[in-house]
């Protein structure tokens, strides 16, 4: 006779394997071992963590857009209609520098600043001193430089890095989450790439505005000249900032090469002065004077550019050193290793410099291509922005038919032979002829560099600048609130 049971058949079919799990009625499996037990459907069948999944994100969807009517619902009205909260990501130089442009503007437009960063701001470049530089390469102490004041107060935060426990971060992101309630209320809360303070300005019902040079991934298809792989990467770069801008109100995406759908990055005024100087030097008329190596300054944000700083230096290149890196000079090397540890100095060195080689960050790259500066941009093989920014940057860093940008990676300089890239540059600072003009200029008495005129800045390529777009948008908020304000009366 042919049992009826299906636990009975399932039992018979397979005696060698023991008793499988029997099965429920909906064809789930039944949590009982033992055979002839009344089966029971489990809680945590398929089936249940299906429906509880489902509830789950239903809740969360549903606090979501009852979030959003609450918002949309209530006047929420600044108590000052000038204030501005800028929230500063604190990894690196570049955001801050990029971000002082932007305070600076809104300042000069009459809107009060309150800024919040991640790390301390970075000095403000140094006047340029043509003796002071020369004291420096020549090994004399290190002048104290005359740094232009700055007036931008900032409260220093406590940015999320993976350098935080788990525990140590939810504190800091509950932390930051909450707003001071003795704080006045801003007309809109600016981000660049901090993601709680797009949260905080969300969560509280502030119009927020989230600008940063990842945005470009996320405003623009990847360009056709780039291989499946960086594409793959630009995708990616597009996810990550996608998730940190999806709660803004609004957002832009910065770019120092002319894209659709992207402005471009306005360059700071010392950049621009800066660049007329290095201009300025090459058409000096520099008497005949001792031959000198050629002048390279670096900069690596995580302090890993030894190894490309010692090929230098057996090149026959003096290297300017800031950031603090401790390199030994080889015993076959040509050149020499000056250590600045003032960072002031850094811009007014970029002016006198036959080259400049540093982490691939948007915000260097963007001023080295102003200012037509040889550079060779490393960075990480994980690191895709930074790959990014180099095969972006390319397509523009051209000058009198010959390239100002080369990019490689930090793990491509520990192999036997150099890269390509590394020996196209070297042959570029060789070539130029900046610093053999500023010897003899910093030692001549009473002499001035002659005026650059018509100056054409590579960035201005049909791109509207960043700052339009801003203001652009502060203007759209201000129109809301004052719709908002006559429909309730306020």
């Amino acid at each position: 006779m042919v049992p009826t049971d299906p636990h009975q058949r399932r039992k018979r079919a397979s005696p060698e394997r023991g008793c499988s799990p029997p099965m429920a009625e909906d064809g789930s499996s039944c949590p009982k071992s033992v055979c002839g037990e009344e089966c029971k459907k489990s809680p945590s069948s398929p089936s249940s963590r299906r429906k509880r999944y489902f509830w789950i994100l239903f809740a969360c969807c549903f606090l979501v857009v009852i979030g959003h009517w609450h918002q949309q619902q209530h006047c929420h009205l600044p108590q000052d209609d000038t204030l501005i909260e800028y929230y500063i990501h604190g990894r690196g130089n570049g955001h801050w520098i990029g971000s002082l442009v932007t305070i600076e503007a809104l300042q000069k437009k009459g809107y009060h600043v309150r800024v919040f960063a991640g790390r301390d701001m970075p000095l403000p470049p140094a006047e340029f001193d043509a003796r002071a530089l020369l004291a420096i390469l020549n090994g004399e102490k290190e002048p104290t430089p005359s740094i232009p004041s700055k007036e931008v107060n900032y409260t220093r935060i406590q940015r999320l890095g993976n350098d935080l426990g788990f525990w140590k971060t939810v504190d800091t992101f509950s932390h930051r989450l909450h707003r001071n309630p003795k704080l006045s209320r801003p007309l809109a809360i600016l981000s660049d790439a901090d993601l709680i303070g797009v949260l905080q300005a969300w969560w509280h019902g502030i119009p927020s505005l989230y600008m940063t040079h990842g945005q470009v991934f996320v405003d623009t298809p990847p360009p056709n000249f780039l291989t499946k792989k960086q594409k793959r990467a630009w995708k990616w770069e597009a996810k990550v900032n996608g998730i940190n801008s999806v709660l803004a109100n609004y957002a832009v995406g910065f770019n120092h090469v002319p894209m659709k759908d992207t402005v471009r990055v306005s360059v700071r005024k010392e950049i621009q002065d800066m660049a007329l100087t290095r201009h300025g030097l090459l058409q000096y008329e520099a008497s005949r004077t001792k031959r000198r190596n050629p002048l390279v300054a670096t900069y690596f944000r995580d302090a890993n550019g030894g190894v490309v700083i010692e090929t230098l230096v057996k090149a026959g290149m003096d290297v300017v050193i800031f950031g603090g890196m401790d390199v030994k000079v080889p015993l076959d090397a040509k050149g020499k290793i000056v250590q600045v540890h003032n960072a002031a100095y850094f811009v007014a060195f970029m002016g006198i410099a036959d080259g400049i080689v540093a982490s691939a960050g948007c915000q260097l790259v963007a001023e080295c291509v102003h200012a037509q500066i040889p550079m060779l941009a490393l960075y990480k093989q994980a690191d895709s922005e930074h790959e990014l920014n180099v095969l972006m940057a390319k397509r523009l860093a051209y000058k009198d038919g010959g390239r100002l940008l080369y990019g490689t990676t930090f793990e491509s300089l520990a192999g036997a032979e150099l890269p390509k890239e590394v020996k196209l540059f070297v042959e570029q600072v060789q070539s130029s002829r900046v610093s053999a003009h500023f010897y003899p200029f910093a030692a001549a008495e009473n002499v001035t560099l002659p005026v650059i005129e018509n100056y054409r800045n590579p960035l201005e390529e049909g791109t509207p600048e960043h700052l339009t777009k801003v203001f652009d948008i502060l203007d759209q908020i201000k129109s809301k609130n004052r719709q908002c304000a006559n429909f309730y009366g306020k």
